[in-house]
């Protein structure tokens, strides 16, 4: 019987330290899986608890375990509403019940506006991220441009009908000066966002123009616009671990 040669050795050799060193993963089956019997929130004075549980996607008899509160964990500190995070479980038999602490940001955000360009503009915009403790985005920019006014209005919700979907709805007004003409723009938009999962979505929208020309030496041709859009986002969000208080 001939020996097995040198390369064979070495390889038979390294395959066994390769298995002691790094040994084959076995799913741990003893490991208990809790469910969650209850959620109570404390600190919050504007937001709703419907809300938050919106953000969580989280529900009373749903499983719990160590990725799942990585998963609650992220999402309350990537939102950007809340602050004072903090987490606490007591299990009791085969359920869980939570304790979130959680306090309102302040959510009204007044923005300076300036641009240069074809003529300067300034106004003002102002957003609420928390309208009525919901925490969908509202939102209204106001401009002078050359005496003639621009107004635009936004409404976003983040978890439409569900925690899957996302509605966006964009409607604009402008009195416009364009080199020797003036014109007059209506225009809407709606998006409507799928989330696969956290950092992960498809959307597809639809917007509307209606271009009117009051006047002047180059006047264009009225009309109307439609256009319709499809998108894909990866949007890869994380939280620093040292930020978070509490985490119990």
């Amino acid at each position: 019987m001939k020996k097995p040669n040198f390369l064979a050795k070495r390889l038979i050799l390294g395959l066994i330290c390769l298995f002691v060193v790094y040994p084959p993963a076995y799913s741990d089956q003893s490991k208990e899986i809790l469910a969650v019997r209850k959620i109570t929130f404390e600190g919050l004075i504007r937001t709703r608890m419907s809300a938050v549980k919106h953000i969580l996607n989280v529900r009373e008899g749903d499983p719990w375990t160590d990725e799942t509160r990585d998963l609650v964990e992220r999402r309350l500190n990537n939102y950007g509403t809340f602050q004072n995070i903090s987490l606490k479980e007591n299990a009791d038999g085969d359920f869980v019940d939570l304790l979130i602490h959680l306090e309102d940001r302040w959510t009204l955000f007044p923005v300076p506006i300036v641009t240069t360009g074809s003529g300067s503009s300034y106004g003002l915009g102002l957003f609420e991220r928390n309208f009525f403790g919901t925490q969908k985005t509202v939102g209204m920019i106001a401009l002078i441009k050359e005496k003639k006014p621009r107004f635009f209005v936004l409404f976003s919700d983040p978890h439409f009908l569900s925690w899957d979907w996302e509605l966006t709805l964009i409607g604009g007004y402008r009195d416009d000066i364009i080199t020797d003409f003036e014109e007059e723009q209506v225009s809407a938009g709606t998006l409507v966002r799928y989330r696969l999962d956290d950092f992960v979505s498809f959307g597809g929208g639809y917007s509307y123009n209606n271009v009117k020309h009051k006047g002047g030496e180059l006047t264009p041709v009225d009309g109307k616009s439609h256009a319709l859009s499809l998108d894909f986002l990866y949007n890869r969000l994380y939280y620093d671990e040292d930020y978070v208080d509490g985490l119990s």
